[in-house]
């Protein structure tokens, strides 16, 4: 019976179902189960709809019948009232609200249309919360690139200073011009070594760390006698290994100096380009 009051209802208001769906924030497809009497629609959902309808809960359950206009009372002719001014009434259309399609889990305000959705994980974010977050996220790899470039500016022109002076110095003491070219030729590798390292932009530091690891290589075993000479044997033979690897590790270093220097002073314009343009790009965190 709830479900024909609710067409009759909905008929003689002239709305349709999605009228009251968006009215009430449920699908066209409840209201019709509603009026076919598949489903019932809970306490609150009746309450609304009396409003919606301006008749009683219990006209709209069918429990008393709408009221009925009384009978009209022959009066006594009254003396017409002066005439008055009739003023038109302009009504103006209004959108029903728009239905929520989900809640941003950052500001926790609603979000109404898809292309404003923004999955970041298993979140939900609005389109403002990304665009902040991002641009926070920019601004800060852009403040640690601007420390890390001075650091390689003070640090390298340390090291290309000195390396200039010394040259000089031995020019001058000497009389030889190649002393100031190699100082200004060590100087840039050091300052450009340097610099590369402290940028984290290019693959300088990972190639030094690979050329680095070759000294860090397993000894053979050794095979020894269980007698005084044996140990004595064996202490000598991790002595000597152990000797060895610390050989081995100044000379893989030296190396990786070496090459990492050369390599650098091709590469660095590269890394202080990249730095100045692209320093969103750097996501490392050691400065």
């Amino acid at each position: 019976m709830i479900g024909d009051n609710i067409r009759r209802l909905r008929v003689e208001k002239g709305m349709t179902q999605k009228d009251i769906a968006d009215r009430l924030f449920v699908t066209a497809q409840a209201v019709s189960r509603w009026e076919n009497g598949e489903v019932e629609p809970s306490l609150n959902t009746i309450t609304e709809l009396a409003k919606i309808f301006e008749v009683s809960v219990d006209v709209l359950l069918g429990v008393a019948a709408e009221s009925e206009p009384a009978p009209e009372v022959e009066q006594e002719p009254e003396p017409q009232p002066e005439p008055t001014i009739i003023i038109e009434k302009e009504y103006v259309y209004k959108e029903p609200p728009k239905q929520v399609l989900a809640l941003c889990h950052r500001c926790n305000s609603p979000i109404y249309d898809q292309k404003e959705i923004v999955r970041v994980g298993g979140d939900i974010w609005c389109k403002k919360c990304d665009h902040s977050v991002k641009s926070f996220h920019k601004s800060q790899a852009v403040r640690k690139e601007e420390r890390r470039r001075l650091l390689s500016f003070i640090f390298g022109g340390l090291f290309a200073v000195l390396c200039i002076a010394v040259g000089i110095s031995n020019a001058v003491s000497d009389g030889s011009v190649g002393d100031v070219v190699m100082g200004l030729v060590l100087g840039y590798a050091g300052f450009a070594l340097i610099s590369c390292w402290l940028l984290c932009n290019t693959f300088v530091g990972e190639m030094m760390g690979d050329i680095f690891s070759w000294a860090f290589v397993d000894f053979p075993g050794v095979i020894f006698s269980l007698d005084f000479d044996g140990l004595v044997f064996l202490i000598a033979v991790k002595i000597l290994f152990f000797v060895l690897g610390i050989l081995l590790a100044v000379l893989c270093g030296a190396l990786a100096l070496v090459v990492g220097a050369i390599v650098s002073m091709f590469v660095y314009p590269y890394a202080i380009v990249k730095s100045y343009r692209h320093p969103e790009d750097n996501d490392l965190d050691i400065i």
